[in-house]
């Protein structure tokens, strides 16, 4: 990383950034992913593991979307 590439990001976004990702947060995230797979979908393969994490991903970020129907349709 060349110098002033890291004095391009401040304190602030280093605070805006750290407040965003806390190991609570990510704990919540992976215990809900966990839980949608074995509960839901019973076994995963690896070869749609990804697909798998971006829905709970999207379902996770618009927990609080009240159309969150309309939001997964608009991106088709």
């Amino acid at each position: 990383m060349s110098k002033d590439s890291e004095e391009t990001y401040g304190d602030k976004e280093t605070e805006r950034l750290s407040a965003r990702f806390t190991p609570i947060r990510s704990k919540r995230f992976w215990s809900i992913l966990k839980r949608g797979i074995v509960v839901t979908f019973h076994n995963v393969s690896k070869k749609y593991l990804h697909l798998y994490i971006a829905e709970f991903q999207f379902r996770y970020n618009n927990r609080f979307n009240d159309d969150i129907f309309g939001t997964a349709i608009e991106g088709v």
